[in-house]
This record gives structure tokens, C-alpha cells and sequence, in this order.
């Protein structure tokens, strides 16, 4: 929605491990667009009321914006998006848990259909946004780690300076590890919240299943097994 908001030309993309959950993301984008606070700040982009008439679409999984050529759509891993070309793409969640994560099969198809869908609904001035729970160290994120140049954000000054073809990684672990920095300027041990999420409480949950924990709370998987300390 905010994006839309500065450019209601652009053509916004969400997926997810399936179509129901994208249509969830997008109608609540779709709520944000209806709310007064949102007209008063982006006026010119405006999608159909649900009550109105109009020629314009407005479903669960496609909104356009009015008088523009913007468009907000949602599919499912391996659904299609044939005809659509996409200017910014989200991809949150493609899997469902930890067992699809961690079959092996499911994560190629999954990676599939990233390189023969995603992608090829881009251009020259696409931008990506991928994030979700790090079941596996060969998922999705992991592999385009692995193949594709990217820098890890540690202050503001980096995204001015990042070059097109880049991914810009940002991991905040529930635990801090390592040295502060400008962006996250905690002390190694320090939770990050603290008041819903204490350290105490981490630290049990922890002890209850360390590789569990590496993947939900610190984005780090590591192969079972193989965990070194």
C-alpha cells in the first residue's frame, strides 16, 4: 500500500506458501487503502470502494488503482502469473513449516518456480523483498546467498550506495550476536524485546531445542547434526 501510495503506476506482487494466505496479505493492503489516514496522505491513489460501481477490479487477490496503472496481485507458490509483469515483488513465507522446509523436493520445486515465475515477471527495475522464518540453510534465502552477490546491512550509509544487482540482507536475532552496529546497536545477549520476549525466556527455549531455536528466533539455520559452537 505504501508503496503504491508514491507511485500508483507500479505493479505490486505478494506471494506466499499458498493462495489463501497471499489473498490475506493483500486485503489487508487493501484496508489500508480504504482508511481515512491513508486517503489524506496518498489521495491520488484510490482503489474501488467495496460497495462501488466501477469498472476497475477489486477482489481477494487483485485490487487496481483508479485513473492509474498500478495494481496490487497475490498468488500462491507455483500458482501463475502469466501476462503480469511485476515492479515490486514480495515473497513472504513460502513455506509452510518446518517440514516443507525441509524436504528436499518441496524446496526445489519451490526454487523452480522462483526462477521460472518470479523472475521472469521482472524487468530492469524490479525490486525483490523476500522474508520469512529460516527453517533450512538451503532455502530459498540460503541458495540465493549462495549464488547471488548480496551485503549484510550494518548502517544507513550502505543503501545509497548498493548496487542494483545486489540483495541487501537484514537479520535481527531474538538474541544478539556478534558486535553492535548503527542499525542494531544492542550488546551481544541483549533481547530484542525484551518486554514481550525476555532474554530469560529465549534462553530456556534454547535449552528446550537448539536447532529449533537457531531457525525461529535467530535466522540461522545450521544442518542437525552439524551444529558447531
Amino acid at each position: 500500500s505504501y508503496a503504491l501510495g508514491l507511485d500508483g503506476d507500479r505493479k505490486v506482487a505478494i506471494a506466499s506458501y499458498n493462495a489463501t494466505l497471499a489473498n490475506r496479505f493483500n486485503k489487508r493492503a487493501q484496508r489500508v487503502m480504504d482508511s481515512a489516514a491513508y486517503k489524506g496522505i496518498f489521495p491520488d491513489t484510490r482503489i474501488k470502494g467495496l460497495s462501488e460501481r466501477s469498472e476497475y477490479v477489486r477482489t481477494a487477490s487483485q485490487a487496481e488503482v483508479i485513473g492509474r496503472e498500478g495494481e496490487l496481485f497475490s498468488v500462491g507458490r507455483e500458482g501463475s502469473l502469466t501476462g503480469n509483469e511485476v515492479d515490486i515483488f514480495i515473497l513472504d513465507d513460502l513455506y509452510k513449516d518446518a517440514m516443507e522446509a525441509n524436504s528436499p523436493l518441496v524446496r526445489d520445486n519451490c526454487m523452480d518456480w522462483y526462477t521460472s515465475v518470479v523472475r521472469t515477471r521482472m524487468h530492469n527495475d524490479s525490486s525483490e523483498l523476500v522474508v520469512f522464518t529460516r527453517w533450512h540453510d538451503e532455502d530459498l534465502i540460503g541458495t540465493l546467498l549462495s549464488r547471488e552477490p548480496h551485503t549484510y546491512l550494518t548502517d544507513w550509509s550502505q543503501i545509497a550506495d548498493l548496487p542494483a544487482d545486489r540483495w541487501l540482507v537484514v537479520n535481527f536475532e531474538a538474541l544478539k550476536e556478534g558486535p553492535h552496529t548503527e542499525i542494531d546497536p544492542r550488546r551481544e545477549g541483549e533481547a530484542l524485546w525484551p518486554q514481550k520476549h525476555s532474554p530469560q525466556l529465549l534462553e530456556g527455549r534454547r535449552a528446550l531445542d537448539p536447532h529449533r531455536f537457531r531457525c525461529m528466533y535467530q535466522g540461522s539455520p545450521a544442518p542437525e547434526g552439524g551444529l558447531l559452537y
